[in-house]
């Protein structure tokens, strides 16, 4: 064979072969391109149902509301300290009425002066005031003068009368206890010319022998009725007085005195007066002048609250009985303060204490996944807060109290 055959067949061989290897090529890139297109499918497919594609059970499943959990607080057992709004009347248990004097020869009972006030303090032999010209003393005596009191006089209005002058330093000298004598008259004129004014005077017995030459008989100093006032203890606060120029209406008082039984009488519910201890103290104060004085629980006794339910009745006792007597009368507010006599108490959120239609209230303690209903007695709240008093103990420190429901997510 010729050379130019032999290259005629190697070409010709070599065109077959280049043929043949062509279509293999092809076919080979369309199968790895439906690879790639599948896994990208595929991917594209999980990426949808990972983004929220889900089956009508799962959306019926995440369309449900999460499950409750129980919200708690903590119960705290501590000083619980506030103040409780109360009202009552200051009254005085033993006031004593002062007159005017009971022989004023006609006069118009007018008050002609006046030495004491409202809020001050008298003491054996104090002047009260003047009408008509006449003086009304105070003196200390447990039974009332009932009669007029001159030389001769005897009884136990006078014996009232020596002591109490005594008391106010006016010796009554050698007389008899319970006679009224020269030294209790001498006494007496003491008294009324201390403050300026005369005494009414009466004779004594008549000296000297039984003839024509009698000796004068000696004009002795008296206590008219109603010139002077007994009252039980002494000092005494002056609750009030006849105003300057007053005229006194039959029956009226020309002053009043306190007796120091200053008390606030008031009722309250059971819950509240659980919070007051005896000995609670506060500051009562006056509507009318803004006034106030100390004050302090002396007794708690079995009561009616004020909407007719179970309740306590509290009495209240001025700490200075000076400091009230102005006030005896009004209906004042009571400011007492809680906590500071009644030791450790219980304290939980508002919304923990539960009220049931009867008026009965409970709080309920979580221990782990139980809940104990504890009834309680609920007090009053404060800053969110409420004291509890458990009726049958069930609370210790630590405890945690349903609050409410709350949602996970």
């Amino acid at each position: 064979m010729t050379g130019e055959r032999k290259g005629l067949l190697a070409r010709r061989r070599s065109g077959r072969d280049s043929d043949r290897g062509t279509p293999l090529r092809g076919h080979g890139g369309l199968v790895v391109a439906a690879v790639l297109a599948l896994t990208v499918v595929v991917g594209v497919v999980a990426f949808l149902i990972g983004r929220g594609v889900s089956t009508p059970a799962q959306q019926a499943a995440r369309a449900r509301p999460p499950s409750a959990s129980v919200l708690t607080a903590p119960v705290v057992l501590t000083h619980a300290r506030t103040t409780v709004v109360l009202r009552g009347t200051l009254t005085d248990g033993g006031a004593i009425t002062v007159g005017v004097p009971g022989d004023l020869s006609g006069d118009l009972a007018v008050v002609t002066a006046v030495a004491t006030s409202a809020g001050a303090s008298v003491n054996d032999g104090s002047l009260i005031a003047g009408v008509a010209g006449r003086p009304v003393f105070v003196l200390r005596g447990r039974i009332p003068a009932y009669s007029a009191m001159s030389y001769g006089t005897s009884g136990v209005e006078v014996n009232e009368l020596q002591a109490a002058l005594e008391a106010a330093g006016l010796g009554i000298g050698s007389d008899t206890a319970g006679t009224y004598g020269a030294g209790t008259a001498t006494a007496v004129a003491y008294l009324y010319e201390r403050y300026g004014y005369a005494p009414v005077t009466a004779p004594g017995p008549v000296s000297g022998s039984r003839t024509k030459h009698k000796t004068k008989p000696v004009q002795y100093a008296t206590v008219p009725l109603g010139e002077v006032m007994f009252t039980p203890s002494l000092p005494v606060t002056v609750v009030s007085v006849a105003h300057l120029g007053q005229t006194i209406a039959s029956g009226k008082p020309l002053a009043t005195l306190g007796s120091g039984q200053f008390t606030f009488q008031t009722n309250t519910d059971v819950n509240t007066a659980s919070l007051l201890k005896i000995g609670a103290t506060g500051r009562a104060t006056s509507d009318l002048s803004n006034g106030s004085f100390a004050i302090r629980l002396i007794a708690k006794r079995p009561g009616s609250a004020p909407d007719g339910g179970p309740g306590a009745k509290l009495t209240f006792t001025p700490k200075n009985s000076a400091a009230a007597a102005t006030f005896v009368g009004q209906n004042m507010a009571l400011h007492v303060s809680t906590g500071q006599a009644g030791g450790l108490q219980w304290v939980v959120p508002v919304s923990a204490v539960v009220t049931d239609a009867s008026g009965a209230s409970s709080v309920t303690v979580l221990h782990g996944s139980r809940q104990q209903s504890v009834p309680v007695h609920a007090g009053l709240a404060f800053a969110g807060h409420e004291v509890v008093r458990p009726t049958d103990g069930g609370l210790k420190a630590g405890d945690q109290v349903v609050i409410g429901l709350g949602g996970s997510g």
